[in-house]
């Protein structure tokens, strides 16, 4: 490891790290992300980062002190698809710009651009995607780079899922309480490459859905599809508003039954198929609590046939609609 590190105004602090292995196919220090090796679903697995620089600017306007923070690095995941046991190798070029301290009750902007190569190391060739993200923060995780959008007092956290092979981004969540490894919940078919995700975005984050900017009434939007989508948008709305908020405490995958419980599902009925259409026989159900009375719980349960989600026999509160996006 080699570096220089200087503080003051309007420095540039570098540090640089060497590459690890990537070119040679040495074993990482970085841990493994969880596999699911009986279903034969893709894997990832994420090295540490091989190399960061960041920029740090002061500047006073208006009397008033801001500092823009600039940071890069580069993350390598291995890609291992199903029935293959060589992985693809990507290279993630990640640029992070954080401006603070403004004014307000969030003082804080944050901006990540990112690029991707596959199976190449040299980043003079033209990015397999390009992603760019209002977001704080930002991780590998399993198929995907998962970027934070901080919620500011009582908001909550929202959750962007960039697909890694594509790079876009088909499921936002609002970051549920609790255990980490409920932020998107999957659905998957022993013996098979069949993969389906959910996630559901209230209106308790900075990240509204784009349907609220044209419907007062909707207080959230489910999706359901595979990993890299495309995917089923349905919305949830309060046609009488309650001028009650509603907060995601859980979403995911259950069995029949109404108290089945919620959460990753192995579709054992469909064990071995490939066909879409063995996608049946389950349930995605949401669960919401009404901010500053948690005692006060809505269900959503909606029935899945033929990987269609049938919003004709699901149940919910009387007071909500759902119906599909025409986004």
């Amino acid at each position: 490891m080699s570096g220089r590190i200087r503080t003051s105004w309007g420095v540039r602090v570098t540090t640089a790290v060497a590459l690890l292995c990537c070119a040679s196919g040495g074993e990482s220090r970085a841990s493994a992300q969880p596999t699911n090796r009986q279903s034969g679903t893709t894997r990832t697995r994420a090295d540490t980062a091989h190399k960061s620089i960041a920029s740090i600017v002061r500047r006073d306007s208006a009397g008033v002190s801001r500092t823009v923070l600039t940071s890069e690095r580069y993350l390598i995941t291995r890609w291992y698809a199903r029935d293959t046991m060589a992985p693809k190798r990507m290279v993630i070029h990640e640029t992070s710009t954080l401006h603070c301290c403004l004014d307000g009750e969030r003082d804080t902007e944050g901006r990540i651009a990112l690029e991707a190569w596959t199976d190449s190391i040299n980043t003079s060739r033209t990015p397999k995607w390009r992603q760019s993200l209002v977001v704080d923060d930002g991780e590998l995780w399993t198929q995907y780079y998962r970027a934070t959008l901080y919620g500011c007092c009582a908001s909550a956290n929202a959750l962007t899922f960039v697909y890694l092979l594509t790079g876009t981004a088909p499921f936002v969540q609002t970051q549920m309480d609790g255990v980490r490894g409920r932020d998107l919940r999957a659905l998957t078919v022993p013996n098979s490459a069949l993969t389906r995700r959910v996630a559901y975005l209230d209106m308790s984050t900075p990240m509204m859905p784009p349907e609220a900017n044209r419907d007062t009434t909707v207080i959230g939007v489910l999706q359901y599809g595979p990993p890299q989508g495309p995917v089923t948008r349905v919305v949830v709305s309060e046609p009488h508003p309650s001028h009650a908020e509603y907060r995601l405490t859980d979403v995911g995958f259950a069995k029949a039954g109404r108290r089945a419980a919620i959460g990753d599902l192995d579709l054992w009925s469909a064990n071995g198929k490939e066909q879409i259409s063995s996608l049946t026989g389950f349930f995605v159900r949401v669960r919401l609590a009404r901010i500053g009375d948690d005692t006060r719980e809505l269900m959503i349960t909606i029935p899945v046939l033929h990987d269609t989600l049938d919003l004709a026999h699901a149940t919910k509160p009387a007071t909500l609609q759902l119906a599909r996006s025409a986004r």
